[in-house]
């Protein structure tokens, strides 16, 4: 009898606790740069049940309806921007309400904005600024897209120096990333002298402004429940860390 009760109450007790934010994580944000592997570890969740939600998808469709319906009538850029992202991301959301296990996959955090982010378990997928020029060209290589410079802007609006070592996720050094566009970007630049340049701005926006080596943390205002690094490691393996914080 005793027995029975225990199982009951753990049984109602797990099951709260997995309705509570991060417990059961059927709804999930990856969130992440272009080509930081968003997509290569969504592939793995999907054959746990998760339904794959993805801007770069459900944005071409949302914005087609709201052009199909928007009646002929003057609007400012401003507002134009705010119709096609409430469009984009009430699609995704008005679809993810139709299973059970979502995951999102997205270069920003704006759908925190359209739905309760309590019930939303944030992953940051980190790729380290000399991988993603290594995995830019992959991508060019393969002709899966083209990817462009504005990638590294999406990494410094994430990331910044950190005073401390206690909170920073990587370090990373301003003359090793040029070495790593000069072996696999220079296509993207006219000169070394561009390219240069180019990679003292990036920096810079980091406020990093020589090339010691410095520690760099994940901005305040990104929200995160797990930060998932990429470096070293293999999608299975990514795929095995985040399983193991999943359940």
């Amino acid at each position: 009898m005793h027995k029975q009760k225990y199982i009951k109450y753990k049984t109602k007790y797990i099951n709260s606790k997995m309705n509570q934010k991060g417990g059961g994580k059927n709804i999930i944000l990856l969130d992440g740069t272009s080509t930081a592997g968003k997509s290569t570890i969504s592939k793995y969740l999907i054959k746990d049940g998760y339904v794959h939600i993805c801007n770069d998808d459900y944005g071409p469709i949302a914005y087609r309806k709201l052009m199909s319906e928007l009646p002929n009538e003057y609007i400012s850029e401003e507002k134009m921007n705010k119709l096609i992202r409430d469009a984009v991301y009430d699609y995704m959301i008005n679809e993810s309400k139709k299973h059970d296990k979502v995951v999102f996959d997205d270069v920003l955090q704006d759908i925190l904005d359209y739905t309760d982010r309590n019930k939303i378990y944030i992953v940051v997928v980190y790729t380290s600024i000399d991988d993603l020029a290594r995995n830019i060209a992959n991508r060019n290589k393969k002709g899966e897209s083209i990817r462009h410079k504005r990638h590294f802007h999406q990494f410094t609006k994430r990331y910044i120096e950190s005073e401390s070592k206690n909170d920073s996720i990587d370090k990373i050094n301003r003359k090793s990333f040029i070495e790593n566009l000069k072996k696999y970007l220079k296509y993207e630049f006219a000169s070394e002298n561009e390219l240069i340049e180019f990679a003292n701005n990036i920096f810079g926006e980091m406020n990093i402004i020589d090339d010691d080596d410095h520690y760099i943390k994940l901005r305040d205002e990104y929200q995160h429940d797990y930060i998932l690094k990429t470096s070293s490691k293999n999608p299975e393996e990514l795929y095995n860390e985040l399983k193991s914080i999943i359940l």
